[in-house]
């Protein structure tokens, strides 16, 4: 059986439309914390230039050369990961052609006759020893035929093991809404509406619904696939 049908590179034919509806899956909020963030080593390497500017004994000068760059090389690595990272924020998008996966310049999509049905579910996964569970927000997309696993996108969103309806295909792709812990449920319940509100406005007859279910190690698995695409502090390009 050959791979999911799929569409790569906005420089192709097929593109997003106009009207897609996208939903972030990377946290803004990180990007600018890590901003933020940056500013302090900055700062502190700017004030010791000027105070080594003032002279002082050789030695002295020399510790506070070392200080300094290691202050600004921390800084602006910590810029560098935040403008490499804004080029690449993953979006989860829907529009009239199918479902797309969106990473800088490079997108993948999945046309609706290819997929099987969509829906979101809530995983819940323990957190303690002691039982106490945290509640996952996901997209399941069911494509009728197996995705690609070397797919330079949906690779991270491929969810191996048993799917959870014996009438759906698998292995499926599921995907994180967003997979960030500073990332409040509120914001994960909004996601969750905005995509069934685009699959229903485009394609209702593939809407699953809403389900809940405990997480399982393939479900656990598949969020640490997520973060490595849409974290910015694991990121790494594909081969």
């Amino acid at each position: 059986m050959s791979p999911t049908p799929t569409e790569h590179d906005l420089g192709s034919t097929i593109v997003p439309a106009a009207d897609t509806d996208w939903i972030g899956l990377t946290s803004r909020r990180l990007l600018v914390f890590v901003s933020l963030l940056a500013c302090a080593p900055l700062a502190l390497g700017a004030a010791t230039i000027r105070a080594m500017a003032r002279g002082g004994p050789v030695s002295t000068l020399v510790v506070w050369g070392v200080i300094a760059a290691l202050l600004l090389g921390a800084g602006i690595g910590l810029l560098r990961t935040v403008f490499v990272r804004a080029r690449r924020i993953a979006r989860l998008g829907f529009d009239g052609h199918g479902v797309w996966w969106k990473d800088g310049a490079t997108a993948t999509a999945v046309p609706w006759e290819a997929i099987a049905g969509v829906g979101t579910v809530v995983l819940k996964r323990p957190i303690t020893m002691r039982g106490d569970t945290r509640n996952s927000h996901r997209v399941e997309v069911f494509p009728r035929q197996a995705p690609d696993p070397n797919d330079p996108v949906l690779r991270y969103y491929l969810r191996e093991g048993d799917s959870p309806r014996p009438d759906l295909p698998r292995p499926y792709l599921q995907i994180c809404l967003p997979n960030h812990s500073n990332t409040g449920t509120a914001r994960r319940m909004r996601a969750s509406k905005r995509a069934e509100e685009a699959v229903r406005r485009r394609r209702p007859d593939l809407w699953l619904g809403h389900g809940k279910r405990e997480a399982t190690d393939d479900d656990h698995a598949t969020l640490l696939k997520n973060g490595d695409h849409t974290n910015p502090r694991t990121h790494t390009t594909p081969d």
